[in-house]
C-alpha cells in the first residue's frame, strides 16, 4: 500500500512523506482488522512530524543569516572553491547519514519482525533499495526538489543540508523518525527566506503543502478499504 501510493506521488513529482504513508497505511489496515492502535506512539510521531518543518526552517534561516553576518552574502554567489565543493559534499554527506539512520527502518523493519532477517541483513536490503530508488525512480523528484522549490546559492544549499541532518539526527537520537523531505523542504524555505524571499517559489511550495497533506489521508483510507475488501472477500 505505501509502496503504490509513494510510487504514485513520485510519478506525478508531488513530494510526500514516505514515513507518513507507511504510518497511516498501517494504521487504516489495523483499524480495518480490529487491532490494536498504539494511538500514544502515533500522536507523539504526528507531534514531532508537526514540529520538524518548523525547526528545519528556523535552523536554515539562522544558519544562513550567521554565515552572511561573517561574510557578505554577495560572496557566496562568487565561483565554486575547493572549499565551498568540500563543505557541499561534506553536508551532502551528513544529509545521507541521517537517511540511512531514519528511513531504512522503514524499509526493513517488517523483514525483522518475520524473524527471517537480522538487523546487518535488513538493513542493507533496505539501504540497497533506498540507493536503487534514489538512481531510477526518485530522479524526477529529485530533480523538482533541488530546482523547482527554492532558488539556492552554495551557501544556502549548504546551510538547507546541515539544517536538515541537525533536526533528522537529533529526533533520531531520541528514538523517532521523521520526514527527511519535510525538514529539508522547511530549511530551504528558512534559507530562501533568510536571503529574501523572492528566491522562494511559493506557487510550488503550495503544492508540496498539499502533498503533505493528502499523503497520510490517501494512506489510512488505502490502508483500511484493502484490508477491509479483502476480509469481505474472506481473503484475509
Amino acid at each position: 500500500m505505501a509502496l503504490a501510493l509513494t510510487s504514485a506521488y513520485n510519478l506525478v513529482t508531488i513530494p510526500t512523506s514516505t514515513i507518513q504513508i507507511l504510518v497511516f497505511s498501517t494504521v487504516g489496515a489495523g483499524l480495518a482488522a480490529g487491532l490494536p492502535i498504539h494511538w500514544g506512539t502515533i500522536e507523539i510521531l504526528v507531534a514531532l512530524w508537526a514540529t520538524a518543518p518548523f525547526a528545519a526552517f528556523a535552523l536554515g534561516f539562522l544558519f544562513v543569516r550567521g554565515a552572511d553576518r561573517l561574510r557578505p552574502s554577495s560572496a557566496a554567489r562568487g565561483p565554486l572553491t575547493r572549499t565551498v565543493v568540500l563543505g557541499l559534499v561534506g553536508v551532502g554527506a551528513a544529509a545521507s547519514f541521517a537517511m540511512g539512520a531514519n528511513d531504512v527502518s522503514n524499509a526493513s523493519g517488517a523483514l525483522i519482525m518475520t524473524g527471517l532477517f537480522g538487523l546487518i541483513l535488513a538493513g542493507l536490503v533496505g539501504g540497497l533499495g533506498i540507493a536503487l530508488g534514489v538512481l531510477t525512480w526518485g530522479r524526477p523528484l529529485l530533480t523538482r526538489v533541488a530546482f523547482d522549490l527554492v532558488e539556492l546559492d552554495p551557501r544556502m544549499a549548504t546551510a538547507s543540508q546541515l539544517a536538515q541532518s541537525t533536526v533528522i539526527l537529533v529526533s533520531v537520537a531520541f528514538g523517532f523518525f521523521t520526514s527527511m523531505n519535510q525538514a529539508l523542504v522547511g530549511a530551504m524555505i528558512g534559507a530562501g527566506v533568510a536571503r529574501r524571499r523572492s528566491t522562494v517559489l511559493w506557487k510550488a511550495i503550495r503544492s508540496v503543502l498539499l502533498g503533505w497533506a493528502v499523503g497520510p489521508v490517501s494512506g489510512v483510507t488505502l490502508g483500511f478499504a484493502l484490508v477491509w475488501a479483502l476480509s469481505q472477500a474472506h481473503v484475509l
